[in-house]
Protein backbone atom coordinates (compact mmCIF):
# COMPACT_ATOMS: atom_id res chain seq x y z
CA UNK A 1 0.00 0.00 0.00
CA UNK A 2 1.28 3.41 -0.91
CA UNK A 3 -0.22 6.27 1.07
CA UNK A 4 -0.12 9.77 -0.42
CA UNK A 5 -2.06 12.74 0.86
CA UNK A 6 -4.54 10.48 2.64
CA UNK A 7 -5.32 8.48 -0.52
CA UNK A 8 -4.87 4.71 -0.57
CA UNK A 9 -3.29 3.38 -3.72
CA UNK A 10 -3.23 -0.30 -4.72
CA UNK A 11 -1.36 -1.76 -7.65
CA UNK A 12 -3.05 -4.90 -8.93
CA UNK A 13 -1.43 -7.19 -11.48
CA UNK A 14 -3.47 -9.81 -13.27
CA UNK A 15 -2.11 -13.30 -12.74
CA UNK A 16 -2.72 -16.55 -14.55
CA UNK A 17 -2.37 -20.14 -13.36
CA UNK A 18 -0.84 -22.67 -15.75
CA UNK A 19 0.77 -26.08 -15.80
CA UNK A 20 4.18 -27.18 -16.98
CA UNK A 21 5.93 -30.53 -17.35
CA UNK A 22 9.15 -31.09 -15.40
CA UNK A 23 12.01 -31.71 -17.83
CA UNK A 24 14.84 -31.46 -15.31
CA UNK A 25 16.34 -29.88 -12.20
CA UNK A 26 19.20 -27.46 -11.69
CA UNK A 27 21.48 -27.88 -8.66
CA UNK A 28 21.08 -25.45 -5.78
CA UNK A 29 23.76 -22.94 -4.90
CA UNK A 30 24.72 -21.40 -1.57
CA UNK A 31 21.99 -22.06 0.99
CA UNK A 32 20.32 -24.51 -1.41
CA UNK A 33 23.47 -26.60 -2.03
CA UNK A 34 22.60 -30.31 -2.06
CA UNK A 35 18.99 -29.58 -3.08
CA UNK A 36 17.23 -28.48 -6.24
CA UNK A 37 17.84 -24.87 -7.25
CA UNK A 38 15.13 -24.69 -9.92
CA UNK A 39 12.77 -26.86 -11.92
CA UNK A 40 13.24 -26.87 -15.70
CA UNK A 41 9.74 -26.79 -17.19
CA UNK A 42 8.16 -27.22 -20.59
CA UNK A 43 5.37 -24.68 -21.10
CA UNK A 44 3.69 -25.11 -24.47
CA UNK A 45 6.94 -25.94 -26.24
CA UNK A 46 8.93 -23.25 -24.39
CA UNK A 47 11.49 -24.21 -21.75
CA UNK A 48 12.17 -22.11 -18.66
CA UNK A 49 13.47 -22.41 -15.09
CA UNK A 50 11.14 -22.01 -12.12
CA UNK A 51 12.65 -21.39 -8.68
CA UNK A 52 10.37 -18.88 -6.95
CA UNK A 53 7.92 -20.44 -4.52
CA UNK A 54 9.82 -23.71 -4.06
CA UNK A 55 9.80 -24.71 -0.38
CA UNK A 56 12.70 -26.50 1.28
CA UNK A 57 10.58 -29.68 1.31
CA UNK A 58 10.02 -29.47 -2.47
CA UNK A 59 13.69 -28.65 -3.07
CA UNK A 60 14.71 -31.73 -1.03
CA UNK A 61 12.16 -34.03 -2.70
CA UNK A 62 11.43 -32.45 -6.10
CA UNK A 63 8.81 -33.60 -8.61
CA UNK A 64 10.00 -36.34 -10.93
CA UNK A 65 10.72 -35.78 -14.61
CA UNK A 66 7.48 -35.86 -16.58
CA UNK A 67 5.28 -34.77 -13.66
CA UNK A 68 3.02 -31.74 -14.05
CA UNK A 69 3.32 -28.74 -11.75
CA UNK A 70 1.06 -25.72 -11.38
CA UNK A 71 2.51 -22.21 -11.29
CA UNK A 72 1.22 -18.64 -11.37
CA UNK A 73 2.59 -15.94 -13.67
CA UNK A 74 2.00 -12.35 -14.81
CA UNK A 75 2.08 -12.23 -18.60
CA UNK A 76 4.71 -13.58 -20.95
CA UNK A 77 7.87 -12.22 -22.53
CA UNK A 78 8.09 -11.53 -26.26
CA UNK A 79 9.50 -15.07 -26.56
CA UNK A 80 6.50 -16.62 -24.80
CA UNK A 81 8.24 -17.32 -21.47
CA UNK A 82 6.10 -16.71 -18.34
CA UNK A 83 7.08 -13.59 -16.36
CA UNK A 84 7.26 -13.56 -12.55
CA UNK A 85 6.42 -17.29 -12.38
CA UNK A 86 5.85 -18.71 -8.88
CA UNK A 87 5.49 -22.42 -8.05
CA UNK A 88 2.12 -23.43 -6.55
CA UNK A 89 1.95 -27.25 -6.36
CA UNK A 90 2.63 -30.61 -7.92
CA UNK A 91 -0.38 -31.63 -9.98
CA UNK A 92 -1.95 -34.95 -8.90
CA UNK A 93 -4.43 -36.68 -11.21
CA UNK A 94 -5.58 -39.37 -8.79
Amino acid sequence: ICLRSGVDSWKLKPQTDAEGIVLGHTPGKGEQRGRVGALVLDFGGKTFKLAAGLTNAIRSNPPKFGERVTFRYSGVTKNGIPKCAVFKCVRNYE
